[in-house]
């Protein structure tokens, strides 16, 4: 598989959740690691931080962002912003 393309490997994921009746979603992840998961302001990281505390690797920010856009919370906010917690508390 690490030498398929993109269009095969996609169609080869259509296929398998095809298969066991899910539905497979395309996003567009344009701006998805600029934009903090908790305060919504983008930014063009360089050192991997946001104005309001939060930070992380700029996948894994990519990778929420597309998440809360389906409303799954695959996180705890508050692990990596330290001032939310103080707001939530």
């Amino acid at each position: 598989m690490h030498n398929w393309s993109f269009y095969r490997l996609s169609k080869f994921i259509e296929y398998k959740a095809k298969l066991e009746g899910i539905k497979v979603e395309y996003v567009n992840p344009a701006y998805s690691s600029q934009t903090c998961p908790v305060c919504r302001e983008k930014n063009k990281v360089k050192d991997r931080g946001y104005k309001c505390g939060y930070r992380n690797h700029r996948d894994v920010v990519g990778a929420i962002n597309i998440s809360l856009g389906y409303k799954i919370k695959l996180y705890q906010p508050t692990m990596f912003c330290p001032r939310l917690k103080i707001i939530l508390d």
